[in-house]
């Protein structure tokens, strides 16, 4: 199975500095780094490469593990990257940011209705077996049985198992995103500093030299002094 099957989804950047990212390729500016800068270009790749396979893994398992209007935007999220992966097309370094920014920030508000849907309040205003509870799948994990004991949690045993993993899913697929982002932001910052240094010595230092030939007199000044002299 080729390496390229772990990164469904290459940007454009990818795509054209392809040769410095993949393992066993190299070029003139990984020839001169030491060896623990290669393997940090070569796990750097893989994490990324392996960050969205587990994106898209866990963006199905969070629209098929408990089905609802919420878990709707997931599985179709799923469907049309997969569409766009299909087809072939190149997805741009602006486009995967914002798709990580809006993937991840759907994801925690999701956790957090959930989470605040444990509430005894919020329960008692939407209860469990309403239609709307049932339709944006927002389920009583906690029981509040016991006012007396608010530090006691009860877990409500009445439910099937994609209820209690449903969470999980959500809270790892949040993980992810604002890892990729991560990678992506030490991949950018990586670039410049490879194209800093190129710029660099690319550009001879002969400033140095102009400014010392500036303090010299010229030959035309002293005449006239040793005219009238």
């Amino acid at each position: 199975m080729p390496m390229q099957a772990l990164a469904p989804f290459r940007t454009e950047e990818e795509e054209e500095d392809e040769g410095a990212e993949k393992p066993g390729d190299e070029d003139a500016a990984t020839e001169t780094t030491p060896l623990a800068a290669k393997l940090r270009v070569k796990v750097h790749w893989l994490l990324r490469a392996a960050g969205k396979g587990l994106a898209l893994l866990l963006l199905a398992l969070a629209g098929i593990t408990l089905p609802s209007a919420f878990s709707s935007v997931y599985y179709l999220l799923f469907v049309g990257m997969c569409t766009w992966w299909a087809c072939h097309f190149r997805l741009s370094h602006l486009g995967f940011n914002a798709l990580c920014i809006m993937v991840g920030v759907y994801a925690a508000g999701h956790l957090l209705c959930l989470y605040s849907y444990q509430a005894p309040y919020i329960q008692a205003f939407l209860p469990p077996t309403s239609i709307w509870a049932r339709v944006f799948g927002l389920k009583d994990i906690i029981l509040a049985t016991n006012c007396s004991s608010p530090n006691a949690l009860v877990l409500n045993t009445s439910h099937r198992w994609p209820v209690y993993v449903n969470p999980g899913v959500l809270l790892l697929l949040y993980f992810t995103m604002v890892t990729l982002l991560k990678l992506r932001r030490l991949e950018a910052r990586r670039r410049r500093l490879t194209s800093t240094e190129t710029d660099t010595r690319a550009v001879p230092p002969q400033h140095e030299e102009l400014v010392e030939l500036e303090h010299w007199p010229q030959a035309g000044d002293s005449l006239p002094e040793d005219t009238k002299g």
